[in-house]
């Protein structure tokens, strides 16, 4: 399994562990089937049956290190605009779970892992996390609403260094500026998880509900934007920067892009 679910019977809570650690959980199409499939499972139950969903990786080097390369290489255009439109439909499924979700993040989170991360209500980092959209570096662009949700957490400036540069932010830089919500220590990350599940778990599911309903509603037009960022995904795969950086990625080198 890509994707496991684990129920904690004692805090009515779920975990969706990520389990591709050979490949730093890099989300190949059939992994976000599984991940779909578990996030629907969990969609299914009510407030009350689970109050409390956690996102973690069971690699050690890894929460994730975005899309599976190898797939996104042998995608056409139009193949790159429908993964991309997937990804960011079962990441707004994640969103839009009914009970708060909250993501543990440790080692690399790049890319689509990052933006799995941005799907997520609160973001844990262990001082060891590193995070960044290297798209740039690769020829490519996000393209599961990761942008049209990191704007609003770091503002407009921030944004634009992060993608223009493809620079990788630790995890307290990334606290710093509204990248994660909390970072610290692995101990530290494991007593402040313990601390929030035990808060929303203690508390009333139904007005939790409708407070992040609320607070969803009023944030950008996720399903619009995400739309935009997944054409832009499909357009950058198909230029010869794209097969560019993907080559050079493969062999080990530097690319050279041309602006084509």
């Amino acid at each position: 399994m890509l994707v496991e679910l684990e129920k904690h019977n004692e805090l009515s809570a779920m975990t969706i562990v990520l389990n591709r650690p050979d490949k730093l959980n890099a989300l190949s199409m059939d992994m976000l089937r599984e991940l779909e499939t578990a996030v629907d499972e969990v969609g299914q139950s009510t407030v009350g049956e689970v109050r409390l969903v956690m996102i973690r990786s069971s690699s050690e080097r890894a929460f994730s290190v975005g899309a599976d390369i190898k797939d996104w290489s042998g995608f056409s255009p139009a193949e790159a605009y429908l993964a991309s439109q997937k990804g960011a439909e079962i990441f707004s499924k994640i969103a839009a779970l009914k009970m708060p979700v909250i993501a543990v993040l440790d080692k690399w989170v790049l890319g689509g892992g990052l933006e799995l991360a941005l799907a997520c209500d609160l973001r844990i980092a262990c001082e060891s996390a590193v995070l960044g959209f290297p798209e740039a570096k690769l020829g490519n662009a996000p393209g599961w609403a990761g942008v049209t949700r990191l704007v609003p957490l770091i503002g407009v400036s921030r944004a634009k260094e992060m993608l223009f540069t493809g620079r990788q932010y630790n995890a307290r830089e990334a606290e710093r500026i509204g990248l994660v919500d909390y970072a610290g220590t692995q101990q530290e990350v494991e007593e402040k998880i313990a601390a929030l599940a035990r808060d929303i778990c203690s508390n009333a599911p139904i007005p939790i509900m409708m407070g992040k309903r609320l607070i969803n509603e009023m944030a950008p037009n996720v399903s619009l934007f995400s739309f935009v960022e997944s054409l832009g995904a499909g357009f950058t795969a198909g230029t010869s920067d794209s097969k560019a950086g993907k080559k050079a990625y493969f062999d080990k080198t530097t690319a050279q892009f041309t602006g084509n």
